[in-house]
């Protein structure tokens, strides 16, 4: 079995030395596909009424 950060660590080698898409090393490694969460400043922007 292997563990969730050693697949994180082939996802990363898969992206950079065969520019692989994040997407695409993910389903290659058998990971979900990861959601990038917004960062707290969209989030705030998104809040502020105009």
């Amino acid at each position: 079995m292997v563990t969730p950060a050693a697949r994180r660590n082939i996802v990363n080698h898969l992206k950079e030395e065969f520019q692989f898409s994040e997407r695409r090393a993910c389903t290659i490694v058998g990971l979900r596909i990861p959601v990038k969460a917004a960062s707290r400043t969209d989030v705030m922007a998104a809040t502020v009424p105009l």
